[in-house]
């Protein structure tokens, strides 16, 4: 007999964490994009980069979202709008905890990732999810 994921499947959590998110940007996705339109002012992407423990009955894992705000002219400068970024960690913070019929995502971790190569400045939010 075959086994199932079941409440363990990366697809399903995913799927929670993505559904959570919708109104912090209009603009998610599962994997970082290697190119943006330039009209794109910022995006998150939500992922399960960690292993799914099963720990006999509950399970644990980490996710993370990654908000993304495209950088701001100053005097000449790029510099990180700080402003948006505030702006999406409170969103995310406001929709925690997330809870569902297979998970609970809480416990916000955030991470200051910098500048990347494409003009937008990052900032991680680790959750710590529990598995039903």
């Amino acid at each position: 007999m075959a086994q199932e994921a079941g409440n363990y499947s990366n697809a399903r959590l995913t799927e929670v964490l993505y559904k959570a998110m919708i109104g912090v940007s209009a603009n998610i996705f599962t994997t970082r994009p290697t190119a943006m339109p330039t009209s794109v002012e910022d995006f998150i992407v939500v992922e399960f980069p960690n292993a799914i423990r099963d720990n006999l009955g509950v399970g644990y894992s980490s996710a993370r979202v990654t908000c993304f705000a495209k950088e701001l002219s100053q005097n000449g400068y790029l510099i990180e709008n700080i402003v948006k970024l505030r702006t999406m960690q409170d969103a995310i913070y406001a929709k925690l905890p997330i809870t569902d019929t297979i998970c609970l995502i809480d416990n916000p971790i955030p991470i200051k990732l910098g500048r990347d190569a494409t003009g937008f400045h990052a900032l991680a939010i680790n959750l710590t999810v529990i598995i039903k």
